[in-house]
């Protein structure tokens, strides 16, 4: 039996998902696919537009066989962090043969060849990347300067570099190398729209030009030719009922987290140095809403996607603990017919399994729970956000069953 394992968002799903789902298991033979996919909030420190178990369906729809949930702390974290403990989930079914990722360079020996130039820090590349942060510069500006700086290159590592995919491929690949992983890295080249770009294409539209289009518009009808059918139908289905979320419905909750917390500072929490805890602190009274306030605080050397991720810490009570690692497996959504991937995870997988969230916690070691709370509060601070803007009935996480097909 030969699985490939995915990481993603799916914030929204679009075609460009299906397309990778589709060619994941074509280039890699495989009879499962199993997803890691961000809960309630991303990456780049923003609440997903629309919600968990709905983009858990989206992707059982088109061909994936099992959705797994990525922590919010792990969900939340710089690229580094969010690869190794997404690696860390799929490694520990023990059933995934290969992680198969999009990027735009599409060039599997590049991309490993820089990771393992990373995983090792020379001496040379240290001594620069030291002398680059001590200047100043942001830790990736430092990072790319340091590696263009070896001598080792026969391709243009700062251009591989300057791609989102790119280098969450790369921190991929440094996970499964770190780990020991028997896990084949395999990557397609992405296709379509870059990353950030915000206009829809003919050609697979990136989530920000969907995400953007959505929320500019509030019309389904610009997108329908960008998502699947049964996608488009769910966003029909929970228009105005519990989609589209956007940043801004959470200001008022996080501008009263950060008075009322403004005289202890904010470094406790995860990524918060001191310099943007003091910023945070100076100019809370100038806040307006989540967005421009990430605008205000941004800087040379902190990028608006950082600071965003930290104000999400803040409001989440996510706080800096390196103890912290995946503890426990929760399935979001699984394809029925996948009979054999369900009996194999079972026998397999080295994590508590959790697919009831009620029973979970008489299952889990201590820090095992803790974990889960937080995913718990978060899920729950956003559906009461959902239920308030929709005028709709709040639903616990506990109350939500596995989405099945």
């Amino acid at each position: 039996m030969k699985v490939v394992g995915i990481v993603a968002e799916y914030n929204p799903f679009h075609n460009g998902h299906a397309y990778h789902i589709k060619k994941a298991k074509e280039v890699t033979g495989s009879d499962f696919c199993i997803v890691v996919m961000s809960g309630n909030y991303t990456q780049r420190g923003v609440p997903a537009m629309i919600d968990k178990h709905s983009r858990a369906r989206m992707a059982l729809l088109n061909g994936a066989d099992l959705v797994i949930e990525l922590p919010v702390r792990f969900a939340t974290s710089s690229a580094e962090g969010f690869a190794t403990n997404a690696i860390s989930i799929l490694n520990a079914t023990g059933v995934v043969t290969d992680l198969c990722f999009g990027s735009e360079c599409g060039n599997i020996e590049k991309l490993s060849k820089i990771a393992k130039v990373l995983l090792d820090e020379p001496k040379e590349y240290q001594d620069v990347l030291k002398r680059e942060l001590k200047n100043g510069h942001s830790y990736p500006v430092a990072r790319n300067t340091a590696l263009q700086g070896l001598d080792c290159w026969d391709f243009d590592s700062l251009k591989i570099l300057s791609m989102p995919n790119n280098i969450l491929g790369i921190e991929y690949i440094k996970a499964l190398m770190k780990m020991g992983s028997k896990m084949n890295p395999v990557t397609i080249k992405r296709r379509g729209s870059n990353y950030n770009d915000c206009s829809l294409s003919d050609l697979f539209s990136s989530a920000m030009a969907i995400r953007s289009s959505i929320a500019t518009t509030e019309n389904l009808e610009n997108i329908y030719s960008d998502v699947p059918e049964n996608v488009y139908a769910i966003m029909q289905e929970k228009q105005n009922i519990s989609f589209p979320i956007v940043p801004d419905d959470f200001s008022e909750m996080l501008h009263y987290k950060l008075l009322r917390e403004k005289e202890n500072g904010f470094t406790q929490y995860i990524d918060v140095n001191a310099d943007l805890s003091d910023r945070i602190a100076k100019n809370v009274y100038q806040y307006k809403n989540y967005e421009s306030f990430c605008d205000l605080l941004k800087t040379k050397n902190m990028t608006y996607t950082r600071i965003s991720r930290c104000l999400l810490h803040i409001l989440l009570d996510l706080k800096t603990d390196e103890t912290m690692l995946p503890s426990y497996i929760r399935i979001l959504g699984l394809n029925t017919k996948a009979t054999e991937l369900s009996k194999a995870l079972k026998e397999s997988c080295t994590l508590p399994l959790i697919s009831k969230l009620a029973d979970a916690q008489k299952q889990l070691p201590e820090e095992a729970v803790v974990l889960l709370k937080e995913d718990v509060f978060a899920s729950n601070l956003y559906d009461t956000v959902l239920s308030h803007k929709f005028d709709s009935e709040f639903v616990s996480d506990y109350q939500k069953p596995v989405q099945t097909i």
